[in-house]
């Protein structure tokens, strides 16, 4: 059974990944698309291939998310980073 929970309930809820980063499933494909023990031209093209596609997805995934869960989301992407848990500010401020 799925219950939905709003504010804190929901950020408690959210777990240890989410807490530090809004996508880290996409945050480990571009970690360990660079991550590689000797970089070329071809593995780093490869990395660049992953990250604008990561970055053109999550666009399509966070307004699908800002429909599901509204003003909520809106306040957790607020404050949580999309890939990198570090460097982040908010946008428009």
């Amino acid at each position: 059974k799925l219950v939905r929970l709003t504010g804190s309930e929901q950020n408690k809820a959210l777990g240890f990944p989410y807490t530090l980063v809004r996508h880290p499933i996409s945050s480990c494909w571009i970690l360990v698309s660079v991550m590689v023990p000797h970089m070329t031209l071809d593995k780093a093209f490869w990395a660049l291939l992953v990250f604008i596609y990561i970055h053109w997805v999550t666009r399509y995934e966070e307004q699908d998310l800002l429909e599901e869960y509204g003003e909520d989301y809106a306040d957790y992407s607020k404050t949580i980073p999309p890939f990198l848990p570090f460097g982040y500010e908010e946008s428009g401020s």
